[in-house]
């Protein structure tokens, strides 16, 4: 190898660009592609050998970084533009993942687009932003939020079921002024896939463009609890990233916000005073889930989650049904992509960019506000794709 082709580039950028990226060393190595292996991974990251120039380019790609990071001394300090409140005890974070870091900046650009678009429209903030405070009375909360997204009987007998009642009060929270993103990839990218290990929602509470991020790589069984858990951080005006795991104990938390606002969204979707009423009737405990999750609209795992933290069930029977729960989720998901093939691009196309930010853009269009352009690049599709999303909708 020519000395002038060689890239010194830093062995512990390297490591942590690939842990960055949740990566092993024969992983990134099967990403590089053929002729590379695991020890040229690792002997780059000890410095023991360097790359050439093209190699260098070819790993900061797999690595989603530019290449003169590969340069730099140590590591960039990647600092996340909201509140990490994920943290739980015992166990410690690693560094956000290029496709955790790309959803949040890329929804966040989005909301500042729509946050200019009401100052345009001269609407106001919406009151229920920071309506209440971290530590105010849990059903006050609870209570106020379901007054607002009318979250009651009536809604709930609409629906056949859980799957239904989600939609609708999805509907229900963009009516009230909220932006929900519901996405498990990258704007439409299926190839950069999200990770519910890394992270289950995020909220930014800004009063005039409020927004709501679900993963919906989880279960969807499991989304209307992240949903409610994220509402709960809007009317205390808590900005900030969530893990609400099902599994997880929430004393666990760290941060005192997440529990509270998980107790929020289990008054929310199961009111304390029903669930007791219904679990001192007859029949065994999987019967009453099936019975309360039945009545109120929601997954039997939400219904478990509540027993479990109202002392009903113990923390390992709790547990148990909520793998068993998971387990179902994949195998109903495996046997949905062998029938259908998942959900059409359209389908998908509005929730992941929010519906009523969707309308807001092509509005604008429409009326010759914004470029063609811009407009493409706000909803994450190339030109020749949303006019065709155009033709779609117009017909």
């Amino acid at each position: 190898m020519a000395r002038r082709d060689v890239a010194y580039i830093s062995g512990p950028v390297v490591r942590w660009g690939r842990q960055r990226a949740g990566l092993e060393p024969d992983a990134l190595a099967a990403i590089l592609g053929k002729g590379y292996t695991a020890a040229h991974v690792s002997a780059w990251e000890t410095g023991q050998s360097a790359p050439t120039f093209s190699q260098a380019e070819k790993l900061a790609k797999s690595l989603s970084l530019p290449l003169a990071v590969l340069f730099m001394e140590k590591p960039p300090d990647v600092s996340l533009p909201l509140p990490d409140l994920r943290r739980v005890r015992g166990e410690e974070l690693r560094p956000p993942s290029p496709e955790f870091f790309d959803v949040l900046n890329d929804c966040l650009v989005r909301q500042q687009w729509y946050r200019d678009y009401q100052i345009r429209e001269k609407r106001p903030g919406l009151a229920l932003v920071g309506k209440f405070r971290f530590g105010d009375d849990i059903f006050e909360v609870a209570n106020d939020i379901s007054a607002t997204l009318h979250i009651n009987d009536e809604l709930r007998s609409s629906c056949e079921t859980w799957q239904s009642f989600l939609t609708q009060l999805i509907e229900a929270v963009e009516d009230a002024g909220i932006l929900v993103m519901v996405s498990s990839v990258v704007r439409h990218a299926t190839r950069r896939s999200l990770s519910v290990n890394e992270f289950r929602g995020f909220t930014s509470a800004d009063r005039l463009a409020p927004l709501i991020f679900l993963n919906s790589r989880d279960a969807r069984a499991a989304l209307i609890f992240t949903l409610a858990h994220e509402l709960a951080h809007v009317w205390i005006a808590a900005s900030g990233i969530s893990s609400p795991d099902p599994r997880r104990r929430w004393t666990d938390f760290i941060d005192p916000v997440e529990p509270y606002c998980n107790a929020v969204a289990a008054e929310l979707l199961v009111p304390e005073e029903n669930f007791h009423r219904a679990w001192e009737g007859r029949g065994t405990p999987q019967e009453k889930i099936t019975q309360i999750s039945s009545f109120h609209r929601v997954s039997k795992m939400v219904t478990i989650i509540r027993a479990r933290e109202l002392g009903a069930l113990p923390y390992g029977e709790a547990g148990r049904l909520i793998d068993a729960e998971y387990q179902r989720f994949r195998e109903e998901r495996e046997k949905q992509k062998e029938k259908e093939g998942g959900p059409a691009f359209w389908t998908l196309f509005p929730s992941r960019n929010s519906t009523h930010l969707t309308t807001a853009v092509l509005g604008d269009l429409d009326r010759g506000r914004i470029l063609f352009r811009d407009a493409a690049d706000l909803l994450g599709v190339k030109l020749g794709t949303l006019e065709r999303y155009r033709g779609v909708k117009a017909g």
